[in-house]
């Protein structure tokens, strides 16, 4: 969905100095897989299960309806893809929210 409301501070074509966009997908800028698998791995310990480091091979760099879907199916977590999807995506959010370190060159 797209909103045509303008994010705070966006400029106009005619005034911006961008020469290029960069998405990162990780790895790129910063690597975050670790901090990702450390959030999983918390959240379902708090729901009562132990990832396996099996289950790591399985889910890196997988899109989180396929990654968590699976880890739900794993361990036999009983709650919804929607409802661990935020859980993770918050968790996720307050762990890296102190910064992640740059990978090498991207400065």
């Amino acid at each position: 969905m797209t909103s045509s409301i303008p994010a705070v501070d966006t400029r106009t074509a005619d005034e911006s100095t961008l020469q290029a966009v960069l998405l990162d997908m990780d790895g790129t800028l910063v690597d975050t897989e670790g901090f990702w698998w450390d959030v999983e791995v918390a959240v379902f310990a708090e729901l009562g299960h132990t990832l396996l480091d099996e289950y790591r091979e399985v889910v890196v760099g997988g899109p989180m309806t396929r990654s968590a879907a699976y880890l739900i199916q794993a361990t036999g977590a009983r709650i919804a893809l929607a409802e661990l999807s935020v859980l993770l995506n918050a968790r996720f959010a307050e762990t890296i929210g102190g910064g992640v370190p740059l990978m090498p060159g991207a400065r």
